[in-house]
């Protein structure tokens, strides 16, 4: 149950359920699907009652249940995956999409894996016909699923970057609301002591528009004549 949680948790902060199509995810399938040449390639991420396809060449689905999803059943291994034959395979071997006419019969998943090492989703291929798949064809597809875990890390900084700015932005807005509505004069100033914000209390006590105070120096606009002297 803990690593269940762990798992949305985590496929929460990649924010990627329902998200529009992408070409650097569809490249990866396309290119699963030539070099260990099946029929059928997905990217797949499982949420509590389903398995979302991201990506796919092959099929029209978006999502399949999680009870009968290829990627759940296996998900308790964080390994690859093979099933050359699924009618001889205990996890897939009652699967509606094997035993349905023109089923699936061969399967093979690469886990993806968050930054965390939990499993969110798989990169899957699958054929209607009984297969193996050569050491060189195995390898490959690793590197693909490893290319997913690439675009999930880089996915993950954006959307980083992205709360760390709305944050900024609201924290810019709290300030500035603080600066509009204050009783009090609130006068900044750089190291030179020329004005660069003047805010509209300054403007009442003090006589000058923002406009007009903005870029001169400190004394000239609020120190009192006789005592500029020993102000500098």
């Amino acid at each position: 149950m803990q690593l269940e949680v762990e798992r949305l948790k985590a496929l929460e902060d990649y924010q990627i359920l329902d998200t529009a199509p992408e070409q650097d995810f569809d490249d990866i399938v396309a290119l699963a699907a030539q070099i260990c040449e099946v029929q059928v390639a997905t990217i797949t991420f499982l949420d509590q009652t389903r398995s979302w396809i991201k990506a796919k060449v092959g099929i029209d689905q978006n999502q399949i249940p999680l009870s009968q999803s290829f990627c759940a059943a296996g998900l308790s291994s964080s390994e690859a995956l093979v099933v050359e034959d699924c009618l001889k395979h205990p996890l897939y071997a009652n699967n509606i999409m094997v035993n349905m006419e023109n089923g699936f019969r061969f399967y093979a998943g690469i886990p993806i894996k968050s930054q965390d090492n939990i499993v969110i989703g798989y990169l899957s291929i699958f054929d209607y016909q009984p297969k193996q798949l050569s050491e060189l064809q195995l390898k490959n597809l690793k590197i693909l699923g490893n290319q997913v875990e690439t675009l999930l890390k880089l996915r993950l900084k954006i959307n980083k970057l992205k709360a760390a700015e709305e944050k900024a932005n609201k924290n810019a807005l709290l300030v500035n609301n603080i600066f509009d509505n204050s009783i009090d004069a609130i006068v900044i100033l750089t190291k030179e002591c020329h004005i660069i914000r003047w805010n509209p209390a300054a403007e009442k006590i003090f006589g000058w528009d923002a406009d007009e105070a903005v870029g001169k120096l400190f004394h000239e606009v609020i120190i009192p004549e006789k005592l500029k002297k020993a102000y500098l």
